[in-house]
């Protein structure tokens, strides 16, 4: 927050907190019937009032400003954002261009990793995985193969 902004907004709150003493006193010169007491009074709200007029003016100029800077700096980290996100792509191309030269440099029709890209699987490991069952308290269970089928059809 701006020294401008802390001044505006104090210097209003301080005037709107001052006009309080001169508005106690117009309503109890008016209880009196007091007219010269009422319109001292008056003449001393309107003062604080255009006073807190001025540091509102001049609390929302720094509010501006401050709103001008937070948007720079949100569109400064956009951009360094969007840069970070284009090299990140850049670097996976080029690890991808790396991966496939070493794919392709072996001779034997098996990858490295053992799969044979012939072998109807289209390069991709044979995985055999089991299911996994948790029991209410997280534990890994052993499945149990009931051998129950359902069927459904409609």
């Amino acid at each position: 927050m701006r020294a401008k902004t802390m001044e505006g907004l104090i210097g209003a709150r301080t005037n709107m907190e001052l006009m309080n003493t001169p508005f106690r006193v117009f309503k109890e010169a008016r209880r009196k019937g007091d007219v010269v007491k009422m319109k001292q009074a008056m003449g001393y709200m309107n003062e604080c009032q255009e006073d807190a007029n001025e540091y509102k003016a001049i609390a929302d100029d720094g509010m501006k400003e401050d709103a001008e800077d937070t948007r720079k700096i949100a569109e400064k980290q956009r951009e360094e954002m969007i840069k970070n996100r284009r090299e990140e792509r850049e670097e996976g191309k080029v690890l991808f261009k790396e991966n496939t030269t070493t794919e392709s440099s072996v001779a034997d029709g098996t990858e490295t990793d053992g799969t044979n890209p012939d072998d109807g699987t289209n390069g991709k490991p044979k995985v055999d995985f089991d299911p996994v069952f948790y029991s209410s308290a997280g534990t890994v269970e052993q499945s149990e193969d009931t051998g129950v089928k359902v069927s459904a059809s409609i």
